[in-house]
Order: structure tokens, then sequence, then C-alpha cells
């Protein structure tokens, strides 16, 4: 039987994404993937969708065990399964800390229960040499130049030629002689699978303590952490596009099949 959910909002209701949509229903949650490709993730096929799924859980139960319960499937009337869904614990909109901030609400003591919380991730993250690899100066420079390339060949890119080539200036200032810098991070284990895609609106404070979201896809959030730039940000900047802003913003190739 379903919950009741949170108080004072309705009790069904639906989110849209671009590459999922998230139904609610008193005090659960389901979202279930589009079968779309949007270049740097590719959902078409029912097996995407399902990997994808599981991979949110799994990444996503590392800052909020207790909302991730995990995946459900949904069939069709002969019993066929025809999708999956991301099964959630509803999450009170009211205390989204962006909400709390706006109210004038106490937040220090969330904050720094989030700052910890993240810290103690961020410590325990993989250390691999593939990921290690995704941060040298050549790998980072090379991603610019492919990405700029790329921009430039679009006929409906926002960015005058002449802003690409002084961001091709820019990007090769800032790297050049700074291999030694970023092969010293590499030794020391800078480079890791973080958190790069935390919003406000991604913060609930409760009572018990605070809840975070990561994002949908562990591609979608290596962008998001290398480059800098919130997930959200993403796709809301160029809405019929978000995989050209990936190329535009980013300066990291938009992966290919990423589930």
């Amino acid at each position: 039987m379903t919950m009741p959910g949170p108080a004072g909002e309705p009790f069904a209701a639906v989110s849209e994404t671009h590459s999922a949509a998230v139904f609610f229903a008193g005090g659960s949650a389901f979202k279930l993937k589009k079968p779309v490709n949007l270049g740097f993730l590719d959902f078409t096929s029912l097996r995407a969708r399902q990997a994808a799924c599981h991979a949110e859980v799994e990444l996503n139960r590392r800052f909020a065990p207790d909302v991730y319960l995990g995946v459900s499937q949904l069939r069709d009337p002969e019993g066929r399964v025809i999708d999956h869904l991301v099964m959630m614990r509803r999450m009170p909109a009211s205390r989204r800390l962006s909400a709390l901030i706006t109210a004038a609400e106490p937040v220090a003591h969330a904050l720094r229960e989030v700052a910890h919380t993240l810290a103690a991730a961020h410590a325990a993250s993989p250390q691999r040499s593939e990921i290690a690899e995704q941060g040298s100066r050549d790998a980072v420079l090379g991603r610019w130049r492919a990405n700029l390339d790329q921009a430039g060949a679009l006929t409906d890119s926002p960015l005058s030629p002449t802003v690409i080539a002084d961001v091709q200036m820019l990007a090769g200032r800032f790297l050049a002689g700074r291999e030694p810098l970023f092969a010293a991070r590499m030794r020391a284990g800078r480079v890791v699978d973080g958190h790069g895609d935390l919003l406000a609106d991604d913060i609930f404070c409760l009572d018990d303590g605070p809840r975070t979201e990561r994002g949908e896809t562990a591609t979608l959030r290596g962008v998001s952490t290398r480059a800098g730039v919130p997930v959200k940000e993403l796709f809301a900047l160029f809405p019929g596009k978000p995989a050209k802003k990936m190329a535009y913003i980013a300066g990291l190739p938009k992966p290919v099949g990423c589930v």
C-alpha cells in the first residue's frame, strides 16, 4: 500500500526531464527512463534502460540509501516486461535546501553534515588507472580541442568562430607547462569519481539528516565533475540539444552508449 505523501503536496504528480519521467504517488516516486538517444547517453534499448536504473540505484545509495529503494519491472497485460522503474522514497519539496534558504531557515548544521558526507565519499572513491588518466594534462587538452573543433563545425553553434578561437587559445595557455602539476595530482590520487552535480535543489534536510542526489548516470556525473558544470545546467542552457551543450561547456568527448 502506498504511504501518504508529504504534507501540503498533491497525492499524485509527474515531473519530466530530457531523459526520464518521475511519477509521484503518495510517499513513493517511480522514475521511468525515456527511450531516447541524447548523444552522451543512449536509452533506446530496454537493456540499456534496465542497466541505467540499476546503476542509478547503486550510485545514489552511497548518499541516500533509504531513498533509493530498488528497481521494479513494468509489465504489459500479458506479463511481459516492457520497461524498468527506479523506486524511490518521495522527498518533501518543502525540505529542499533551496527552499529553506529562500525561507531564511537555519541550514548551517545540514551543510556541515553534507560536507562531511561528501568528503568521506570522495576519500573512499575508486582510484583506478582509467579514472586517473582522464585527469592528465594531455587528456584534458585533447578533449578541449576535439570539442571545440566539433562546436566550430556546427551550423547552428551559438559560439562564434572568434569565441571558439579565444577559448582554444586560453585553454592551451592555461595547460601549457602544467603537465607536472597534472601528473602530480594523478600520483596523489586526486582524480576520482566525485560528486560534480550537487545543487541546493537536490539536498533534502530531514530531521534525521540530509539526503542528497547524484544525478542519473556515472558518465554524465563524470562530465559534470571534471567540467565543473552541474548536470541540470548542461540540460538547461540549450534544452533542445543537451549533447551539444556537453561539447560546448564540458571540454569532454560525448560518451557513446552511456548507461
